[in-house]
């Protein structure tokens, strides 16, 4: 089994079938005791970082401590990079080496076990794009997990406000983003909710977001509802436990 990793595979690195990925990221509770009732009342979930230890092997070289040094290059990043197992081509974990790297030679051959991290614990599957109209649109998403979306939009004439809200089935509001700003005709706004981030024109422009905003998720396999002030686009990859 291969492993590509930030764009990159090695043909002489291979993951084997010792390989152990967890069905789901790890969960833990924060339980509350009440005096006199039995067991603990669950008060919060949290999903921690996900772990994965890979069992690796590296053979068909002619210099097995160069190759060691070039899947080192390859691996240790400062940050976390796609990782794509090719049993599982359609699922992207964003990893970064965690621990030590220690490969035995047996035979000119390495092998070992290596670990990664993934600050987001979940796995990211496909994009999907909506088109939003004016006022409500229907939207539901794919994935198991909640997922930030990202709006985008090109002013067609001036305006002085962009207003994107997340409303339930009910059409109750749930949370919504505000901004007041001298938009003009072109102007390109993106607003990335997992950054809570909003930019006109590659500029930042957070200033411009009221201080009533709240930057929401889109639930797992709900049809929720988003009301906008523009008919913009809204993109979200879908997530995974």
């Amino acid at each position: 089994m291969t492993i590509k990793f930030n764009g990159i595979s090695k043909p002489f690195f291979h993951a084997t079938v010792d390989t152990e990925r967890p069905m789901w990221a790890p969960i833990e509770w924060d339980m509350v005791e009440i005096p006199g009732r039995p067991g603990a009342y669950p008060k919060q979930k949290k999903v921690k970082a996900r772990p994965l230890s890979v069992s690796v092997v590296i053979k068909g070289v002619d210099d097995m401590e160069k190759a060691k040094e070039e899947v080192a290059e390859w691996l240790v990043t400062d940050e976390a990079k796609p990782l794509i197992f090719s049993d599982e081509p359609d699922r992207t974990y964003f990893a970064v080496i965690d621990g030590e790297g220690q490969l035995d030679d047996v035979f000119k051959y390495g092998k070992g076990t290596i670990t990664f991290i993934c600050p987001d614990p979940y796995k990211h599957g496909k994009e999907s794009v909506f088109s939003l109209s004016t006022g409500i649109t229907t939207i539901s998403s794919a994935g198991s997990a909640p997922t930030y979306p990202i709006i985008e939009y090109t002013f067609e004439s001036s305006a002085n406000e962009f207003n994107v809200e997340l409303l339930n089935e009910a059409e109750v509001l749930q949370a919504g983003v505000y901004m007041k700003y001298n938009f003009v005709k072109d102007d390109k706004l993106v607003i990335d909710f997992s950054k809570r981030l909003a930019t006109v024109n590659h500029t930042k422009r957070n200033t411009a977001i009221l201080i009533k905003s709240e930057f929401f998720k889109i639930p797992t396999k709900k049809k929720m509802k988003i009301r906008s002030t523009h008919s913009s686009t809204m993109r979200v990859i879908n997530k995974y436990l």
